[in-house]
């Protein structure tokens, strides 16, 4: 996924790739659906949403099969922003619901601060500013009690947007 990052999308897949065959050969569940995961967020900086979307659906059954919240969480975050990305808010809000979820019942604040964030951006892309405020504020607090300051800049640009796009000073 680094290599990914930096624009190698080539090594990136070269390796990703080289993980998964050898995950599979040693039959070791958890290195399989990880590296699926990595691979759909290649195939989706890549633009392939169809592949993308293959590679975290088969992440998330083996997630789902071993039992690794973190795991399912992740997947479903990663499928959940495909579908808001092609517009079916349902499907999004659905998928991001089962994260934040999750996320709730695991005790993974940093996790249950992205979904809400992601929350609000889908209400924000449906035009429901209210709901988006309210999903980005109560991300935007429980960045500020784990003292996430990146997530808490971001926070407070996505509100600040969200007020200038619906006409409050």
């Amino acid at each position: 996924y680094r290599a990914s990052e930096k624009g190698d999308v080539r090594k990136a897949m070269e390796y990703h790739n080289k993980s998964l065959k050898i995950s599979e050969d040693i039959k070791d569940k958890e290195g399989i659906a990880s590296t699926l995961n990595n691979l759909g967020v290649v195939y989706n900086d890549m633009g392939d949403i169809a592949r993308a979307l293959e590679c975290w659906y088969k992440s998330l059954k083996i997630e789902e099969e071993t039992g690794n919240k973190l795991g399912i969480s992740i997947a479903l975050s990663n499928i959940a922003q495909v579908y808001n990305n092609q517009g079916d808010a349902a499907k999004a809000i659905e998928y991001t619901l089962r994260s934040l979820k999750i996320n709730e019942e695991i005790g993974d604040k940093e996790g249950q601060a992205t979904s809400l964030n992601n929350m609000a951006v889908i209400y924000s892309d449906m035009g429901e500013k209210t709901k988006a405020l309210d999903y980005f504020t109560k991300g935007l607090k429980i960045q500020e009690e784990i003292g996430d300051n990146v997530g808490i800049t971001t926070s407070l640009n996505n509100i600040g947007y969200a007020y200038e796009n619906e006409g409050n000073p």
